[in-house]
C-alpha cells in the first residue's frame, strides 16, 4: 500500500499551507538534502561492516578458531 496520487496532492497542499509560499523551496531542499544524506549512508555501512569484519574472520580462520554452526535437535510435537 504506497502513496498515491491523491494522497501526495493532499500532502503537498497541507505542506504549502503550514510553510507558505516563500519557505516551500528551502523545506523541499533540505528534506531532499536529507533523503540523499539517508541514501549514502544506507551505502556506506554495509561496505564499512563488511571491511571491518574481514580482517577478524580471516585472523580466526589462520587461528583455527572458527565457530561451526550446529543445528537444534527437533523437538516432537
Amino acid at each position: 500500500m504506497g502513496l498515491g496520487l491523491p494522497e501526495l496532492l493532499i500532502i503537498l497542499v497541507i505542506v504549502f499551507l503550514v510553510f507558505g509560499a516563500g519557505k516551500l523551496p528551502d523545506v523541499m531542499s533540505q528534506l531532499g538534502k536529507g533523503v540523499q544524506a539517508f541514501k549514502d549512508g544506507a551505502t556506506e555501512k554495509p561496505v564499512a561492516l563488511s571491511k571491518a569484519i574481514k580482517p577478524k574472520l580471516a585472523a580466526q580462520k589462520a587461528s583455527g578458531k572458527t565457530k561451526t554452526a550446529t543445528k537444534a535437535p527437533r523437538r516432537k510435537a
